[in-house]
């Protein structure tokens, strides 16, 4: 990637662990990068017997992780939602991982194609906009987030002296809260000098009700899709 430009400061938005993962890896890249986290992220331990189950359900890669944190177990099916979440749990070295690549619908459409001998467990958020209708799927809350209602001054002041030239954008939640703290802060003009960068579709619907300069989604659902939008 070594012709990317990095003439560029970079806005990440992610919680502040996997923010300053992305940090880093920027950093590298000869970015400078601010990070402005707008969720709070909280594991709960999982304290299940999964032996019982021959698939798993995530929805989100938040939900991976909260699983990731609980068990070793990587040799059982997973099904996701979406592409993002299915590059997580490859990622995480789950080698059975098949996505629905759309929304709830599709997914349960997906889970009743792979009928399996045995229960699926659904690792899900706390708040969610609806239960996944399938028999034999049993939930387990697997983590929870909370949003974080401020800017911090600095980054508030770099965006209104036109400091920042890319904000990056790794979930919709995040997307929406972004939209409401720019209207909080009146920091809306401020974005028309501005490209936000996208992981995936879904968030461009909330952020296109601010002025950018551009909204560019990356190709794949995954952080090196993302970082090559910043080529020139």
């Amino acid at each position: 990637m070594s012709d990317i430009s990095t003439t560029a400061t970079l806005l990440v938005t992610r919680p502040q662990a996997q923010g300053h993962e992305a940090r880093d890896a920027l950093t590298k890249l000869g970015f400078t990068v601010d990070c402005q986290p707008l969720l709070n992220v909280t594991y709960h331990k999982i304290r299940k017997d999964i032996s019982r189950y021959k698939g798993l359900i995530f929805t989100s890669a938040h939900a991976v992780r909260a699983f990731c944190e609980s068990y070793r177990v990587r040799d059982i099916a997973v099904f996701t939602v979406g592409d993002v979440t299915a590059s997580v749990a490859k990622e995480a070295g789950f080698k059975s991982v098949q996505s629905a690549s759309g929304a709830l619908n599709d997914l349960e459409e997906l889970l009743t194609e792979n009928a399996l001998v045995g229960d699926f467990l659904y690792v899900r958020g706390q708040d969610i906009s609806r239960e996944i209708e399938g028999d034999s799927i049993n939930e387990v809350i697997g983590y929870h987030t909370d949003l974080i209602e401020f800017i911090e001054e600095e980054v508030v002041r770099k965006l209104q002296e036109g400091h920042y030239s890319h904000v990056l954008f790794y979930s919709t939640r995040t997307a929406i809260n972004f939209v409401t703290m720019m209207k909080k802060y009146d920091l809306s003009e401020s974005l028309k000098r501005i490209k936000a960068l996208c992981l995936a579709p879904s968030m461009v619907e909330s952020l296109s009700v601010l002025p950018w300069q551009e909204i560019v989604t990356a190709k794949q659902p995954n952080q090196g899709s993302l970082f090559e939008l910043l080529k020139d």
